[in-house]
């Protein structure tokens, strides 16, 4: 490809780089970011990094044109992350950028540049640098960026996740140097806390994240909320919400739930829900929010839409037949119906989708002859869902439920606890039943 004219660089550097603040937003932490997406030429992109070390400023409050060289030093941060792809050694002059002291060059987008790698090798470069993020870059190594840290005993923060370093004892972020990274639960929580904005890190963080909280003994409340708020910001991110849905169920599973704040889990819980909403087809990911659902001690003592979350669950049940699933699906569905109000279960039994599909499961497992837990958290669920509803007692009925409640009967004959909940359905709600009919 042919280089630019010079008279177009010079023109579209002049208009980048004098009104910088149209392509850039403001950071919690007052530096400036470039807005995504934003693609430069190459060419340009290199250009304009040099121009900017040695006549502008990037700093906390302003983009300011430099006239003097001898306020270069005065630069302190360099935020320019996706900008570049390639990175000349005279852009990064350590005359020109001695006094620069945090520099992120991060790339979540993962492109194949070596910028990184020349500017740790180039010695004496930047001597007060207090943090530099390479996140995402390649060809970093522990004996380069070891080395690099060492020259400057001041520095306290180093970004490598999705890097092929971090991995040695002098990286583990364990110390006063922070680390983000993937080598170790310290680093992959550092990378949830720092790059909770950034899509592409918080899915490395949490892929990784969910390996190491296989073996979890421990109720760990400080990773769900970093979990939840990866959830949280990233809402419609299907690779963010399967990840993090999965991290939910090793961070709540069992006893682990018991250690975990209410509030905490409410809000997890309700995030489940919004990625069950947000992606009804993508099998693995409602798989991950039901098992998590399946939990005593979050159907029963946490606050969440109790309401939505049953509709969601049939739903669900209504489109699979998974078996385990199946199994857990109803046991949610029957624990909720019982915890909703008379008018709430009367809302849910009027669908008649969910009359039907719990309907069919009842027969399915009796002409199979199975007494099972699947059963028996149907016909619960029946029970609940067509007390003081006249409507669903009428869908009951229409639907041969009846009929099918008798065969069940006769079909487990010394079966008491599901000779118990066919009588209770057809004793208690027979007022609903009479008005059907």
């Amino acid at each position: 490809m042919r280089a630019s004219p010079p008279s177009l660089t010079d023109l579209c550097l002049t208009l980048v780089s004098s009104r910088l603040e149209l392509f850039c937003e403001m950071r919690d932490d007052g530096s400036l970011s470039f807005r995504e997406p934003l693609v430069f030429p190459q060419e340009l992109a290199d250009q304009l990094l040099c121009k900017m070390s040695t006549e502008g400023e990037i700093s906390s409050s302003s983009i300011t044109p430099y006239t003097l060289k001898s306020r270069r030093s005065s630069m302190k941060v360099i935020h320019m992350t996706h900008l570049l792809q390639h990175l000349t050694q005279h852009s990064f002059y350590c005359g020109q950028l001695e006094g620069l002291q945090h520099l992120d060059i991060s790339d979540d987008k993962q492109f194949t540049s070596d910028v990184a790698r020349q500017l740790l090798e180039t010695p004496g470069i930047l001597p007060q640098l207090v943090s530099l993020d390479v996140s995402g870059r390649k060809q970093v190594t522990d004996a380069a960026v070891k080395a690099f840290v060492e020259a400057r005993p001041g520095m306290t923060f180093v970004g490598l996740l999705a890097t092929d370093a971090g991995f040695s004892d002098f990286l583990s972020g364990e110390g006063s140097l922070k680390v983000t990274g993937e080598a170790n639960e310290t680093q992959i929580c550092e990378a949830l806390r720092r790059y909770s904005e950034r899509e592409g890190f918080v899915r490395e963080a949490l892929f990784h994240l969910f390996s190491l909280t296989h073996a979890i003994e421990k109720p760990r409340p400080d990773i769900l909320k970093l979990v939840a708020l990866g959830m949280k910001n990233h809402p419609a991110t299907l690779n963010v919400q399967l990840a993090a849905s999965a991290c939910v169920f090793n961070l709540t599973k069992q006893e682990l739930a018991f250690g975990i704040p209410v509030r905490l889990l409410g809000n997890v819980t309700q995030l489940l829900l919004e990625a069950m909403k947000t992606f009804p087809n993508h099998q693995q990911l409602q798989k991950n929010c039901l098992l998590s659902l399946c939990s005593d001690r979050i159907l029963q003592e946490v606050p969440f839409n109790r309401f939505e979350a049953a509709k969601l669950v049939m739903q669900w049940l209504c489109n699979h037949e998974d078996q385990n699933m199946q199994r857990m699906a109803v046991a949610i569905i029957s624990i909720l119906a019982a915890k909703l109000s008379t008018e709430q279960t009367a809302q849910l039994g009027a669908e008649l989708f969910i009359v039907k599909q719990l309907l069919h499961i009842v027969r399915q497992k009796t002409c199979q002859g199975i007494v099972d837990a699947t059963l028996k958290f149907t016909l619960s669920a029946l029970w609940n869902l067509t007390d003081e509803s006249p409507t669903t007692c009428r869908h009951f009925i229409e639907n041969q439920g009846l009929e099918l409640f008798i065969k069940v009967l006769e079909s487990f004959p010394s079966e008491s606890s599901i000779q118990q909940k066919v009588l209770g359905l057809l004793v208690r709600n027979s007022g609903g039943v009479k008005s059907s009919h």
